[in-house]
């Protein structure tokens, strides 16, 4: 798991989403539905905001609910409501919550057509050139600072893999890389790995990368 966010850090639309009244008036009929005492409305606001932070894993969410005092066999489907209904709207921050439901063995019920929060927008160029700048990476050159966008950029778009990337980050500059330390590339792509999930990154249509063909025998 990632390092826990701040609630200040994220974005507006998904700070807002989770103290809206909706939110207070779904844990509330949980709360009344499951014959739970009136402060679980609090803890179950609670439990929604620390997964939204990173602070416990999603995966927890029905061990988690069974120590409020809801029953063992009651918290799949709880989990899968609280799911459906107030993280995966915020999934952009989270993570795969409908693959989580799955993984449960609970219900999609409800999930189409659910309104996501809307994410801060941002270019994928954009993105890898702060993403250099904030992981406090630096290039005494253009060259190589071009280079890094390029290869940020294909592991935005998925031209590269998290492995691929780390290689190439740390491979020599003659054959293609950047020559980072371990250190930096592995903090450049922590960066990266968290900071995507905060925003809607606009992936172009045309690949910057692709892996080169087999040679013909």
């Amino acid at each position: 798991m990632s390092d826990p966010r701040t609630f200040s850090s994220l974005p507006e639309d998904v700070a807002l989403f989770l103290s809206d009244m909706e939110g207070f008036a779904f844990a509330k009929k949980i709360v009344e539905t499951y014959g739970l005492e009136k402060s679980a409305v609090s803890e179950i606001l609670g439990l929604i905001e620390s997964i939204a932070l990173g602070e416990i894993e999603l995966a927890t969410l029905p061990a988690e609910l069974e120590e409020l005092g809801i029953k063992k066999e009651e918290t799949i489907k709880v989990a899968s409501q609280i799911a459906v209904e107030r993280l995966m709207p915020i999934a952009g921050v989270i993570g795969d919550v409908s693959g989580q439901i799955v993984q449960w063995g609970g219900s999609l019920k409800g999930l189409e057509g659910k309104q996501s929060a809307v994410l801060p927008q941002v270019t994928a160029e954009e993105f890898a050139k702060q993403a250099v700048i904030e992981s406090g990476v630096s290039f005494q050159d253009s060259v190589m600072a071009h280079r890094a966008d390029l290869i940020i950029l294909s592991f935005l778009n998925e031209s590269r893999d998290q492995s691929e990337t780390h290689q190439t980050l740390i491979r020599s500059k003659k054959i293609g890389g950047l020559e980072l330390s371990e250190d930096q590339a592995e903090r450049l792509l922590a960066y990266i790995s968290e900071k995507k999930g905060f925003l809607q990154i606009v992936i172009p249509k045309k690949p910057f990368y692709s892996k080169p063909e087999p040679l013909k025998p």
